[in-house]
């Protein structure tokens, strides 16, 4: 995966620094939401579905996970779509009674991890290896889809993931749907569409 979001659960770990922090960084969670509780978000017009729908994903965690439950969201840029799936993504990266991780989950930016594929396209080990991160993690958020259109080893993760129940959360700023539907950016979305609760997110 990234070296960056690496080294810093190396620097973590090496500062000794609390369980909690170490598995957001190895879910690569944004540092700016990992303070961020359910009481500091504000509740819209433009994001009551998603805060609602999103809340009781939260209280109910096991279940959704286990029935490979998942959520698109598409809106506008800084409409609390990222915030919305870490808030996902914090629940299930480490339980906080027991400081177990339980789950593997981890958040990708859709041109970034296919960029990584490329890397790596050569090195055999190293490409199976991150393709199966992708397939098997208990909770995967593919962040920021674009105009990109999906590779076929991004479509090949997505289509192994719905039919084998895995929970994804989707989150794209192409917020035209008559646009996005032209695209082959859809196609990734369009995998989910029977398990995953789709939402306009506003500001």
């Amino acid at each position: 995966m990234a070296s960056m979001q690496n080294e810093l659960v190396e620097l973590l770990r090496a500062q000794n620094a609390h369980p909690r922090d170490i598995a957001y960084a190895a879910a690569n969670i944004p540092r700016e939401f990992w303070d961020i509780t359910r009481e500091n978000i504000e509740k819209s017009n433009g994001n009551s579905l998603v805060f609602d729908y999103v809340t009781k994903y939260v209280d109910d965690l096991h279940t959704k996970i286990a029935a490979g439950e998942g959520l698109t969201m598409m809106g506008l840029p800084k409409s609390g779509k990222t915030l919305f799936g870490c808030a996902i993504l914090k629940s299930v990266a480490i339980t906080p009674g027991t400081l177990h991780r339980d789950y593997h989950v981890i958040r990708v930016n859709y041109d970034a991890i296919m960029e990584d594929f490329d890397h790596v396209r050569s090195e055999q080990d190293s490409y199976m290896e991150l393709r199966n991160t992708l397939q098997r993690a208990d909770l995967l958020f593919i962040d920021s889809i674009s105009y990109t259109a999906p590779s076929r080893i991004m479509l090949t993760v997505a289509r192994m993931r719905r039919d084998f129940r895995k929970a994804t959360i989707l989150a794209t700023s192409i917020a035209d749907q008559t646009k996005l539907s032209q695209l082959r950016a859809q196609e990734i979305i369009d995998v989910f569409k029977d398990v995953n609760k789709v939402f306009m997110v506003g500001r």
